[in-house]
C-alpha cells in the first residue's frame, strides 16, 4: 500500500486506511495482493492512489461481467446471422438462456431483428445481463407441476 502511495506522490496510508484495505482484501493471499500491486505499479498512470476496486481487478483476472455479456451477445448475433430463426442456439450460460426465453423469446426475436437494430439490441442485452448477474439467484425456468408429472415418465419402461 505504501508503494502505491509513493508511486502516486501521496503520503503513506494511515493505520485506518491500511485496516480498511486489509478487511477488503483478506480473502486473497499476500502473494496475490503483492502481484496485484506490482501489476498496478507498472500500469498506473494517474496521480491518485488506486482504489480497492482497481486492486481487486488486478488481483482477480477472471472476466468481468460486462465482458462476458458482450461475448454472449456476439454469440447470439453470430448465430442469428448464420441460422436465422430456424435453429435454437446452444445457450450454456443460464443468464443468456433466461434472457433469450423470457425477455427476447429467441424465435420471435430472431425473425424480427434487423441489421440496423442489432447494435442497439447488443447494448440493451449487455445492460440486462449485468442486472441479472447482480441478482443473488440464477434465473431458472421452472416447469409447472403438471408438466413435470407428464414428462417424468417419458423414457421409462412400464
Amino acid at each position: 500500500m505504501k508503494a502505491m502511495a509513493v508511486n502516486c506522490g501521496h503520503q503513506a496510508p494511515d493505520e485506518d486506511s491500511l485496516r480498511f484495505f486489509y478487511e477488503a482484501l483478506k480473502r486473497y493471499t499476500i502473494e496475490q495482493v503483492e502481484a496485484g500491486v506490482k501489476k498496478l505499479l507498472l500500469k498506473w498512470a494517474y496521480n491518485t492512489r488506486p482504489t480497492i476496486y482497481h486492486l481487486v481487478k488486478a488481483i482477480d483476472p477472471t472476466p468481468q461481467i460486462k465482458a462476458k455479456a458482450h461475448v454472449q451477445a456476439d454469440l447470439i448475433l453470430e448465430h442469428v446471422k448464420k441460422y436465422g430463426a430456424k435453429e435454437w442456439p446452444l445457450l450454456d450460460d443460464p443468464i443468456t438462456r433466461h434472457l433469450m426465453t423470457t425477455r427476447w423469446p429467441y424465435f420471435t426475436w430472431a425473425s424480427n431483428i434487423t441489421e440496423s437494430e442489432s447494435k442497439w439490441w447488443h447494448k440493451e442485452f449487455v445492460e440486462a445481463y449485468e442486472v441479472y448477474s447482480e441478482s443473488e439467484t440464477i434465473p431458472q425456468i421452472e416447469a409447472p407441476e403438471k408438466l413435470k408429472q407428464l414428462t417424468g415418465s417419458i423414457g421409462r419402461l412400464t
